[in-house]
């Protein structure tokens, strides 16, 4: 007799083959009985196909210009796949390439074609700045607010020889449209030499001919503070970053003071410290009674206490601790604690050295790089930690350093710089490579020309986030933007189009 299916004996056999459910638990005995079986080699070339890998590096390598090596072989793959070796990709070479004489690395891309599209409206880029007689006096200074350097509107603070502010808005506008209404300030009775806004555009800080530093507020258009210490033009202004209540100013006199606006009760203040001939030598102070001015302060993005300043007497920076700093002018002179330890502007041949006339620092892919513009006409760099020279400069043929008036700036996104000239000329370099060795001559300059009717110099310069506003002393304000489309028709045209728009050359 058979036995019925309730008692038919299991054949676990079974679960080895098709009528195996997955969803139920095995037996522990048939996990032991598996446990043997050994694991199968990983077939390494079912992932994705390294042709792929070596046609996209190949892609790479021709837009970047870049010779690729021999060694890049399609043929390099290993379709073994019981193999021991993993499949690997033969390694790309590559070399430098030379471009003009200047070194291309990998990965870098010249935008130097953008600098070339930069155009100014003769109509709605230029901003003339009277006096109240209707005279037309030098620009000495102009300052983009740090809203308009990120994105912001375009405010731009022009100083005069008068010694009143204009306070403009340069954003872009239709042919239709007005310019916006200007806010006029006088707040000195004299030339203004700088002009700077703190970090939260909410003060203006202006140094002036007449020996002081005021501190104005815009919401109101109020005299807050005057700033008194110096015996000479007030040439320089620096905002410490990390603190609202202090700032920096350097004189005609040789000397840097140090201010805190919290200790001015009235509106009168006081320095809380001060370094009395900070560049001048001990054998130069005995022969002459004159003090080497100073032309630039930067506060430095290493140490937040480190103050870096430049003269007139030749290329060598110094940094200051201000905590070190004392009041009296009868204390010892404080020594900088970092000093360069040579002097660009004696690399190409010069006989004397020669002073720098005006100072700033890069930032993003320059950042930790300073730029100074030196009486021979060239643009030099230093690092900004141990303030050491190094050898890429930036010229031009036509650029001339006459006065102390020109001035230089680096954009918000610290690939470009520009730089005053003679002639109503200005000029952009790509500075993106600036202190890397091997790169002694920087970018080709591209030349900014104003027209023939423009034969002043060209002495303020100043980045926002849409372009740069150059000031001549002449009494007039151009702004430059790039645009590619308008660039190609006034060079293609440019009978018709030089009376309605200057384009660089």
């Amino acid at each position: 007799m058979l036995p019925s299916p309730s008692s038919s004996p299991q054949r676990p056999i079974l679960h080895n083959r098709t009528n195996f459910n997955p969803l139920e638990k095995r037996p522990q005995k048939l996990q032991q009985t598996l446990s043997f079986l050994p694991t199968p080699p990983k077939c390494r070339t079912l992932k994705r196909p390294l042709k792929a890998v070596d046609d996209v590096q190949r892609k790479r390598s021709k837009m970047d210009d870049i010779d690729i090596g021999e060694d890049n072989d399609s043929d390099s793959e290993q379709s073994a796949c019981g193999s021991d070796a993993p499949p690997s990709v033969a390694p790309i070479r590559r070399r430098p390439t030379t471009i003009r004489g200047l070194t291309h690395r990998p990965g870098e891309v010249s935008t130097r074609p953008i600098l070339q599209s930069f155009v100014s409206s003769k109509r709605l880029d230029s901003y003339v700045c009277p006096a109240a007689d209707l005279a037309l006096p030098p620009i000495y200074a102009s300052s983009y607010s740090h809203g308009a350097k990120s994105g912001g509107t375009s405010l731009l603070a022009v100083a005069t020889e008068h010694g009143f502010v204009q306070i403009m808005n340069t954003s872009r506008r239709d042919p239709w449209d007005l310019e916006p209404a200007r806010a006029f300030l006088q707040i000195h009775n004299n030339g203004i030499f700088d002009v700077q806004w703190n970090e939260s555009d909410s003060l203006l800080a202006t140094g002036s001919a007449d020996q002081t530093t005021k501190i104005t507020c815009l919401e109101t258009s109020t005299l807050l503070h005057t700033l008194r210490g110096h015996t000479s033009s007030v040439k320089r202004i620096a905002w410490d970053p990390t603190n609202p209540n202090l700032l920096s100013t350097g004189g005609r006199d040789g000397s840097i003071h140090l201010w805190d606006l919290r200790q001015s009760v009235q509106a009168a203040a006081d320095p809380v410290a001060s370094i009395f001939n900070a560049h001048d030598e001990t054998k130069l102070r005995k022969k002459t009674n004159t003090s080497s001015s100073i032309t630039g302060l930067v506060y430095s993005d290493i140490a937040p206490y480190n103050l870096i300043s430049s003269g007139t007497t030749n290329g060598i920076l110094r940094c200051w601790d201000v905590r070190l700093l004392q009041s009296k002018k009868r204390a010892p002179k404080p020594k900088p604690i970092v000093m360069s330890l040579n002097d660009p502007t004696c690399f190409h041949g010069s006989r004397r050295p020669r002073g720098i006339k005006s100072l700033c620092k890069g930032s993003g892919p320059t950042a930790g790089v300073l730029f100074g513009l030196s009486a021979d006409a060239r643009v030099h760099t230093y690092t900004m930690s141990t303030l050491v020279g190094c050898e890429t400069n930036y010229t031009h043929s036509h650029m001339s350093c006459g006065s102390f008036y020109v001035g230089i700036s680096v954009s918000p996104c610290g690939r470009w710089l520009s730089c005053g000239g003679p002639t109503g000329n200005a000029f952009l370099f790509d500075v993106h490579n600036a202190g890397r060795r091997g790169v002694t001559l920087g970018s080709q300059a591209v030349k900014l020309n104003g027209g023939p009717e423009m034969k002043g110099e060209i002495g303020a310069v100043d980045w926002s986030s849409e372009g740069l506003a150059t000031c001549s002393d002449e009494g007039v304000v151009r702004v430059w933007r790039p645009d590619i489309d308008i660039h190609r028709m006034c060079v293609s045209e440019p009978e018709d189009e030089r009376w309605h728009w200057d384009w660089a050359l």
